[in-house]
């Protein structure tokens, strides 16, 4: 069978070559070392789940595999105990280890580590303290993580994006002032900064959704809904917002020159990219428009 398909090649490596092909090498990009015995099942299967993998992290590493027959000096060096067996070399030193059968998810939990930016391998953390409402650890964790690398904007972006969640707006809008208009993210933080402003002093949604439903005028009516809209937004709840912002275009998509229609797609910011809910409600909008 013909391996790297996906986008990595494998380098057969032995002692001739393993200086350069995995220590050298390792000191530009991590270099996976797979053990294999030939015909054993075992190796079989982590040599196609390795092929079906790897294409996701084409031209970030390099793939090797070494035959434990014929390298027994490689397979005492490096710890290999059985197959099927993996070894993440980077930077001269192991920086993973995998023994025995494995998934695509395992293989990944490895390796992501190893490519992920800091803001990225912590994320996981953070939207799990944030859910817990425990914003003043998840504000602790990330300028811990400011102290080590105070130039990384990025971790700015996060940082004032997360004073807002816990109400700082003064202190957010001050880290935003100092970074540039185009740092990565920041986008997403001035949305959540205009809809936490627009949606201080607002009564509850409850109580707002009862001013929609009273309301007298048209006027009233759409006016109220926008309120609505960001108090539902200011409290995380984005695609409850988007619906009662589609409930204005319906009544009248050209309202105060299309205002609705322009609060829904800055909304769209507020999600990660790749989240399914602004592909689904630009689809509703686009209906709606045309």
């Amino acid at each position: 069978m013909e391996l790297g398909g996906a986008g990595v090649t494998p380098v057969e490596v032995d002692l001739q070559n393993f200086q350069t092909e995995v220590l050298e090498k390792s000191q530009a990009m991590p270099v996976l070392a797979e053990f294999y015995a030939e015909g054993a099942e075992p190796s079989d299967a982590m040599r196609m789940l390795l092929d079906a993998v790897l294409g996701a992290y084409a031209g970030k590493l390099q793939w090797a595999r070494i035959d434990v027959q014929r390298n027994p000096q490689i397979v005492q060096q490096l710890g290999v105990r059985g197959l099927p067996t993996v070894k993440i070399i980077h930077e001269g030193q192991l920086a993973g280890n995998l023994e025995g059968p494995q998934t695509e998810s395992s293989v990944r939990e490895v390796l992501d580590p190893l490519f992920l930016s800091p803001l990225e391998q912590i994320q996981g953390h953070l939207a799990a303290m944030i859910e817990a409402g425990d914003f003043e650890g998840a504000i602790g964790a990330l300028k811990q993580m400011i102290q080590q690398e105070p130039n990384n904007p990025s971790l700015f972006v996060e940082l004032s994006d997360l004073l807002i969640l816990a109400g700082d707006l003064a202190e957010a809008e001050s880290i935003l002032n100092g970074l540039a208009k185009d740092a990565p993210g920041r986008s997403k933080a001035d949305q959540r900064l205009l809809v936490a402003k627009k949606a201080e002093g607002l009564p509850e949604p409850s109580a707002l959704q009862t001013k929609v439903e009273d309301a007298e005028t048209k006027e009233d009516r759409m006016a109220a809904r926008l309120d609505l809209a960001y108090a539902l937004a200011a409290r995380r709840d984005v695609e409850s917002a988007l619906n009662v912002l589609l409930e204005n275009i319906r009544e009248d998509r050209a309202w105060r020159d299309e205002e609705s229609r322009q609060i829904m797609v800055g909304m769209f910011e507020l999600f990660e990219k790749g989240h399914p809910i602004p592909s689904t409600y630009r689809r509703k909008l686009f209906t709606l428009m045309h």
